[in-house]
C-alpha cells in the first residue's frame, strides 16, 4: 500500500510542479498584456512574447508526467488504495481518488488572446487574469492532494508501528505463558521421579530390618 501511495504521490508532485510552473508563466503573460496597454508599445513584439510563453506552457504540461501518468493534461481521476479495514469482521480496502487538472485547456485559452493589433486590451487582460486564477487553483488543488497522500502515509507508518508493538506484546505474553507452563511441567516430572525413587527405596528399607 505504501509503495502504491508513493507512486501516486510522485505523479501528483510532478503534476504540481508543472502546474506551479504554468502558473508562473501565466503570471508573466498577464504582466505582458498589462504592459501592452502602455503607450508607444510594439504590440506585435508583445504578441510574439505571449506566443512564446504559451509554447513554454505547453512544453511544461507535456513534460509533467511520472510513470506515464499526467495529472495536468485532460480530465482524469487516479484512485489509490490507502489502507485496509476489518470492521465488522469483514476484510475490505479503503481508497482515495485524486482528480487531475486540465492545464492544456488553460494553455489553449491563453493562446486565444491576440494583442498584436493593439485593440481589445482590457478584455485580453481580464481573460488573462481569469486564466491565471485557474492555473493557480490547479496548482493549489494538486498541492492539497499531495499533502493528503503524505498524511495517509504518515498514518500508515504510525499504524504499522502500533500493530507491530501490539503483536509483539501478544507474542511475548504467549511465550511467557508457555515458559511458565513448561516450567510447571518440569517440576511435575521432577516430583514424579522423586516419588518413584522414594517408592523404590521403601521395600529395600523394609528388607534391611530383617537382616
Amino acid at each position: 500500500i505504501d509503495e502504491g501511495l508513493t507512486l501516486t504521490k510522485n505523479s501528483i508532485s510532478t503534476g504540481r510542479l508543472g502546474a506551479e510552473t504554468v502558473a508562473e508563466l501565466a503570471q508573466d503573460f498577464v504582466e505582458r498584456v498589462a504592459f501592452a496597454q502602455e503607450n508607444n508599445i510594439d504590440h506585435a513584439q508583445v504578441q510574439a512574447e505571449l506566443d512564446e510563453l504559451v509554447n513554454q506552457m505547453n512544453t511544461t504540461i507535456s513534460q509533467a508526467t511520472f510513470n506515464g501518468v499526467s495529472m495536468v493534461s485532460g480530465a482524469a481521476a487516479v484512485t489509490v488504495v490507502t489502507g485496509i479495514t476489518r470492521a465488522g469482521g469483514t476484510f475490505a480496502t479503503t481508497s482515495m481518488t485524486v482528480n487531475s487538472v486540465d492545464l492544456a485547456a488553460v494553455a489553449t485559452a491563453f493562446d486565444g488572446i491576440d494583442v498584436s493589433g493593439g485593440t481589445g486590451l482590457d478584455t485580453a487582460l481580464a481573460t488573462a487574469e481569469t486564466n491565471l486564477s485557474t492555473a493557480l487553483d490547479a496548482a493549489a488543488s494538486l498541492g492539497v492532494a499531495e499533502k493528503a497522500v503524505e498524511t495517509q502515509q504518515d498514518f500508515l507508518k504510525a499504524l504499522t508501528e502500533r500493530l507491530d508493538n501490539g503483536i509483539g506484546a501478544m507474542v511475548d505474553a504467549d511465550m511467557e505463558e508457555e515458559a511458565a507452563r513448561l516450567q510447571a511441567l518440569q517440576v511435575q516430572q521432577q516430583l514424579a521421579t522423586q516419588s518413584l525413587s522414594i517408592a523404590n527405596q521403601a521395600p529395600q528399607n523394609i528388607l534391611s530390618l530383617f537382616r
